[in-house]
């Protein structure tokens, strides 16, 4: 478990969460829109579907939270996570993928992923997390 932490320059505690969700389905896209209006004082700064427009996004928002998916129309997950790192940025990462296999789920947490969460089973259990942000940090479930 590692702890979800604001990035620099914003605290948890009403502070609001500021989101980018980088996925290429759009039906997906829907899917976690719905769940994360629910979340109080979530904001979803942008939303893209390929490796390159998600860096560039994280660069221009610097968002809290990103929501990663490893599959992407160009490019993929894991080379976005590696460049988000390499750049410096400090927001965590959250891989959300069909592709729970413990070589992925290890291979982002080494490249700095804060989680790892199986769509097919575990949309729900992250949501919860995000849900506790205004309550400060919250431990963040990776797979085993």
């Amino acid at each position: 478990m590692r702890p979800l932490r604001a990035a620099p320059g914003r605290a948890p505690g009403g502070a609001g969460m500021n989101i980018v969700l980088v996925e290429d389905s759009v039906a997906m896209q829907r899917v976690f829109l719905h769940y994360l209006e629910r979340i109080p004082n979530a904001s979803i700064n942008g939303i893209a579907a390929t490796e390159d427009t998600g860096i560039e996004l994280i660069r221009r928002m610097l968002p809290d939270v990103v929501l990663l998916d490893l599959s992407l129309a160009q490019g993929s997950g894991l080379n976005l996570l590696a460049r988000c790192r390499s750049e410096g940025h400090r927001c965590q990462v959250m891989v959300l993928t069909n592709l729970a296999m413990d070589s992925y789920r290890t291979r982002c947490l080494e490249l700095g992923a804060a989680g790892f969460y199986d769509k097919a089973s575990e949309v729900d259990l992250l949501m919860a997390r995000l849900t506790a942000w205004d309550a400060g940090p919250v431990a963040v479930h990776q797979t085993s």
